[in-house]
């Protein structure tokens, strides 16, 4: 009888240790998952940067080729044919504009959905991390007990 309970103590605490080295494994996997959302988020940042940039170049280009129409009014016929090119310019950069702010929007959309993903996640390590601690602090327990005489 004692050899059968040392036996079923041992199996315990090694069932005990393995769920403790799967939850670590679990933590771990996390946080690399969550750093690689964070290192997206990061990425969807900068594009969204770098489209607010063309999105202001495409702007003033706009507001310039515009100024530059009006001017062109004024002038003789063969300056005419100038302010055609400048308004297809004008719509073709409006286009643009139009395809950045989609491109933003999504990419916006992409952002709150990584960011929810990031929480979950966090809120999931956290969760990981108390069931580790209370596992380890029974362990601590059931070792402090097993020494005691």
């Amino acid at each position: 009888d004692k050899a059968i309970g040392y036996l079923q103590k041992t199996l315990e605490k090694e069932k005990k240790e393995m769920n403790r080295r799967e939850l670590e494994t679990k933590i771990e996997q996390q946080r690399n998952e969550i750093k690689a959302l964070e290192n997206q988020i990061s990425h969807a940042n900068n594009d969204i940067n770098d489209f607010n940039r063309e999105i202001a170049f495409n702007e003033e280009v706009i507001k310039t080729k515009h100024e530059q129409i009006a001017k062109l009014l004024s002038d003789n016929e063969t300056l005419a044919l100038d302010k055609e090119k400048y308004a297809l310019e004008i719509k073709d950069l409006d286009a643009r504009v139009q395809e950045l702010e989609e491109q933003i929007r999504v990419l916006g959309e992409k952002l709150l959905e990584l960011q929810e993903q990031r929480d979950k996640i966090n809120q999931e390590l956290l969760e990981q991390e108390k069931l580790k601690n209370l596992i380890e602090t029974n362990l601590e327990r059931r070792r402090t007990r097993m020494l005691s005489p």
